[in-house]
């Protein structure tokens, strides 16, 4: 009775697509700091759709998410700028802007030792992935989709829908997705007439040109579950969140 003039606004760090979807069906105040602010007794519906840090920072580079997902992915705590630039594919001056950007967002600390940076983690696994995810973008540039040839395989990492649906209880897609780089698809598409229709249509293959490299982090086959998750969280598919939300659910370090 005390609080009946007052309203109550819902607070979270971070809201699904779907969650937020339901919220606003409901017509329910809610404030994810630093992404979006609905509050529909004021009117008010402010969204920032590029997700920018409390110091107004955009979301990291490639090389540099690449980094935080090696971090989570491997059993790595102290990393070395040569040895990971040589196991990521990047240049040292790449990999040392990418450590000055993860130290600036304070998402570790870099230190030196006999002239070679190392860099560390701040925190557990399970709090630099919360506190890295407004950071972290889709790491999908483009989409087309292909026709299937029946004498030919495309070995590449299963994506999208394909992926998920092997990851979860999802139902499997009528035609296939695979993530590969700007350069294999520079190779890929000499022998094949892409279009940049997406739909899913039996005797297609859907590919997505990612800003990295997604063979390395794949595993048996599938791209890893971050980034297919960063991939799909903005998916407005009631079954897609669901199924996201039960594949995160299988990260051992994620339920600590």
């Amino acid at each position: 009775m005390l609080f009946r003039s007052h309203p109550v606004i819902y607070a979270r760090d971070r809201v699904s697509a779907y969650h937020r979807k339901r919220l606003i069906e409901r017509k329910v105040s809610f404030i994810v700091p630093g992404n979006q602010m609905y509050l529909p007794y004021l009117g008010i519906d402010l969204r920032e759709h590029f997700k920018m840090n409390k110091q107004g920072k955009a979301a990291l580079r490639p090389a540099t998410q690449s980094v935080v997902l090696y971090v989570l992915l491997r059993d790595a705590e102290n990393l070395c700028l040569t040895l990971l630039a040589k196991e990521l594919g990047y240049s040292i001056m790449t990999m040392s802007r990418a450590f000055d950007e993860l130290e600036s967002s304070g998402l570790g600390q870099t230190l030196t030792s006999r002239r070679e940076r190392h860099f560390q983690l701040v925190g557990t696994k399970r709090v630099i992935w919360d506190k890295a995810q407004p950071l972290l973008r889709t790491p999908v540039k483009k989409r087309f989709a292909i026709e299937k040839k029946t004498d030919s395989e495309i070995c590449f990492p299963q994506t999208g829908l394909s992926a998920l649906s092997r990851y979860s209880t999802l139902s499997e897609p009528k035609s296939a997705s695979i993530a590969i780089s700007g350069i294999d698809w520079t190779i890929l598409k000499q022998g094949y007439q892409a279009i940049d229709s997406v739909e899913d249509e039996i005797g297609t293959t859907i590919v997505e040109i990612w800003n990295y490299n997604p063979a390395l982090f794949a595993d048996n086959g599938l791209v890893d579950r971050l980034s297919l998750y960063l991939s799909l969280r903005d998916s407005q598919d009631e079954r897609v969140q669901l199924a996201l939300e039960q594949m995160i659910r299988d990260i051992s370090w994620l339920k600590d």
